[in-house]
Parts: C-alpha cells; sequence; structure tokens
C-alpha cells in the first residue's frame, strides 16, 4: 500500500471485491449480497467508467474518443476486460514526463513504466525532476481547461455576474 493510501482494492473473484485498510481491517463486498436492481447499477457505473477512461487522454479529439470507446466495447464484448485503447498502454502524465527528462522517446517509456508496481511508480513521481514536470503539467492542463471553460461560457452569451 503507497504511504498514504488508506485502501486498497482487491478483487478477488469475479464477485466479490476486498477492501485492505491500511490499519490491517479487511471488509469484503460479495455482489449477491445486493439486489438485482443495484447489481445493474453497478454494472452501469462500471460500463460507464471504463468507457470514460477509453477517451480520457484524448485532450478534445472527439473521433478519436469514438473509436477509442469503439475498441473497448469490442474488447468487452469478446471477454477481454484488461486490453488496452490501440493494443498499447495509456498514456499518463508520468510517462511523458519521464520521456520529458530522461529525452526518451514516450513509446520506449511507456513500455517500461508498464513493467513497474505501483511502488515503482510512486518513487519515480517523488524524484524532484519529475515532480517539477508534472507540477507543470498539470497547471498546463488547469490552464487550457480554464480557458476552454472561459471561451464556452463566452460564446454562450451574456454570463449572469456573481454576487454575494
Amino acid at each position: 500500500m503507497a504511504k498514504n493510501q488508506i485502501a486498497s482494492k482487491n478483487l478477488e473473484d469475479i464477485n466479490s471485491v476486498s477492501f485492505l485498510f491500511s490499519d490491517g481491517n479487511i471488509i469484503k463486498v460479495a455482489l449477491s449480497d445486493f439486489p438485482k436492481e443495484i447489481i445493474a447499477h453497478l454494472a452501469q457505473h462500471g460500463l460507464s467508467q471504463k468507457g470514460g477512461d477509453s477517451y480520457a487522454g484524448v485532450e478534445g479529439d472527439v473521433a478519436q474518443a469514438q473509436v477509442n470507446l469503439q475498441a473497448v466495447v469490442e474488447s468487452l464484448k469478446a471477454g477481454d476486460w484488461v486490453s488496452r485503447v490501440g493494443g498499447g498502454p495509456r498514456m499518463t502524465l508520468l510517462i511523458l514526463a519521464l520521456a520529458e527528462v530522461t529525452n526518451r522517446k514516450v513509446e520506449e517509456v511507456a513500455e517500461k513504466v508498464e513493467s513497474l508496481s505501483k511502488e515503482e511508480k510512486a518513487a519515480y513521481r517523488q524524484h524532484p525532476a519529475i515532480k517539477a514536470v508534472l507540477a507543470r503539467m498539470e497547471v498546463e492542463r488547469a490552464t487550457a481547461k480554464a480557458a476552454k471553460i472561459a471561451a464556452a461560457a463566452e460564446t454562450a452569451g451574456e454570463v449572469e455576474p456573481v454576487t454575494l
């Protein structure tokens, strides 16, 4: 378990999830404990999350988002839960930061990061050079998001002033 992590989740089998808390307590939750309607909602939530994850990194590319979602849906229909869109690892900020700091190709870094444990990835995130690049990337993404929101508000017309 990571340093500040409260709990880890383990999908022991297809019918349950165990939550291991940092104090050592374990809470096991079985799907069979829920009514059918709740199980259906849990399945919908999982499908929604899995689908959303498929296009989380496309940064406004609607066509790519649709391709990614369809690829995930097809993988799921084929019984494959773990396949990644595009057949490769997901491009995370850590991968991008490591590629920048080490001056290596993103694909090469992604392949290496894919084989790392959670602890090893966490250690890389704590390296001062990586931390600095990650912080800059997060600021850049937040700035781009703020600009997008402001532009959308502007094109929507008059925005009500904020009053206290």
